[in-house]
């Protein structure tokens, strides 16, 4: 049992536990957390990615094994204040009321003197001075063969404050786990002027019920004059419990929407990628020729037919749509995300008495073609869609609780600073032909303040008792 306590209250334990956690947290860093798991194969490739998945990096603070380091460390710093609780109580116990010659030589102030004056003449000159300068607790005590001893000490639970800065920092780690183990983050987008209930966590892609129904009534986007920068975006949302509306309110980014536990962030917008049009442009490769050209809106999975000059028809097709173009390690086209930050379409071109030819169109590079066949041009000139906002919904239970624990936390640490443990030790003894004082005194922290208190105590008791 022994061994037991003094491993978890060592101070190597402790040390190994903050460097893994440090550890950790530069993992925490360094890899992007909660990310689509198509951008993580892109950037790791298929076998990293499934060794990052299964050490749990791509979620560091969601992992089993963190939960583990931050119960460890809570075992180690509540072991280590239970030792010194035991070793306190003990010392506090046994500290002494007496001034005897053992505690005179084991603490560095003391001061004697000798006084022409009975003890009984100098007792009430003593007590009074030494209740002005260290108020506190008193003790008088009468001594053998007419001597008297007088024990004054302030700030006699000061050493309580160091188990409260412990204690705390226990509750931060609670705040943790209950975080770690409990709460959940992930993302919901809605379309203006619809609703929903569900959400899905950003890791595991997991569908999850709110328990109540958001409805985006309004979105709204502002930008910097002549430019496509968003300055600010806001959404307003209705919260809806058992089909009444029970609130509403505008969020903005670091403006969230609270209730029942969870908190809604506006995190994102865009345009639908689903039931808008895109709008394509035709027109001649030849730039002498005097055709005009044509925009079409066609659907993502739609076409279009048109004339030629020739006389001939042409079929175009929409074979693939991504919002947000990219190439994977094996140079295969896929969308990074949902918004349009890359579009690009896949389109087949088919003439009649022709062979169909297939090309891919770009909104940001309007003149790249990797194929230039047929007599027309096609670009993509943009996409209209029904906007969308992007929340950001998290449930966090230990939150609290690491905001309790970071208050005590701050109390105590000024507390612990501020507050010293001061005791003062005097004898008066029968000394021919008067009286002999001695006077010793200590402090655990601020020694040299109370030093230059303990001096001048000394001074106002000698011109006090020597006049």
């Amino acid at each position: 049992m022994k061994r037991i306590i003094k491993f978890f209250s060592s101070i190597k334990l402790a040390i190994i536990l903050l460097i893994s956690l440090a550890f950790t947290s530069i993992i925490g860093t360094v890899i992007a957390q909660k990310q689509n798991p198509v951008l993580y194969v892109q950037h790791y490739g298929e076998g990293l990615y499934k060794l990052f998945r299964s050490m749990g990096f791509f979620d560091v603070y969601h992992s089993w094994w963190f939960i583990l380091l931050l119960i460890l460390l809570s075992i180690n710093i509540l072991f280590c204040a239970l030792r010194r609780l035991l070793r306190d109580l003990r010392h506090l116990r046994l500290s002494p009321t007496r001034l005897d010659d053992e505690t005179a030589r084991k603490f560095n102030l003391s001061h004697s003197m000798m006084l022409d004056k009975a003890v009984s003449e100098c007792k009430d000159k003593v007590l009074s001075i030494i209740k002005k300068d260290m108020g506190g607790t008193i003790k008088q005590e009468q001594g053998e063969e007419g001597g008297f001893f007088f024990f004054s000490e302030k700030n006699r639970h000061s050493w309580t404050f160091f188990y409260l800065t412990h204690l705390s920092i226990l509750i931060i780690l609670l705040g943790g786990i209950l975080s770690a183990v409990l709460g959940i983050k992930g993302y919901m987008q809605i379309l203006e002027g619809e609703k929903t209930d569900k959400f899905y966590e950003y890791a595991s892609q997991n569908e999850y019920s709110l328990g109540f129904t958001v409805r985006c009534d309004k979105f709204e986007i502002e930008y910097y004059p002549n430019t496509m920068r968003p300055k600010d975006y806001k959404s307003t949302l209705s919260i809806l419990d058992q089909g009444r509306e029970i609130l509403k309110k505008i969020i903005e980014v670091n403006k969230p929407l609270h209730y029942r536990g969870m908190t809604i962030y506006q995190s994102s917008y865009g345009e639908d990628t689903s039931s808008g049009n895109l709008v394509l442009q035709v027109k001649p490769m030849n730039a002498e020729s005097t055709e005009l050209f044509q925009e079409f809106n066609v659907a993502a999975g739609g076409s279009f037919e048109f004339t030629g000059a020739d006389g001939i028809k042409r079929q175009v097709k929409v074979l693939r749509f991504l919002p947000d173009f990219a190439m994977d390690g094996q140079g295969k086209a896929f969308s990074k995300s949902n918004q349009l930050k890359n579009p690009a379409v896949q389109i087949m071109v088919t003439k009649e008495g022709d062979t169909p030819f297939a090309l891919w169109c770009f909104q940001a590079y309007p003149d790249f073609h990797m194929i230039k066949k047929g007599e027309y041009i096609y670009t993509l000139k943009g996409y209209k869609g029904r906007m969308y906002t992007g929340l950001q919904v998290g449930k966090d239970p230990g939150i609290w609780v690491v905001w309790l624990g970071c208050i005590l936390l701050m109390i105590g640490v000024v507390l612990v600073l501020y507050s010293s443990h001061q005791r003062i030790w005097i004898r008066l003894t029968p000394e021919k032909p008067g009286c002999g004082l001695q006077i010793v005194g200590h402090a655990d922290k601020n020694k040299i303040g109370f030093e230059n208190k303990f001096k001048y105590i000394c001074q106002e008791l000698t011109d006090s008792l020597k006049q």
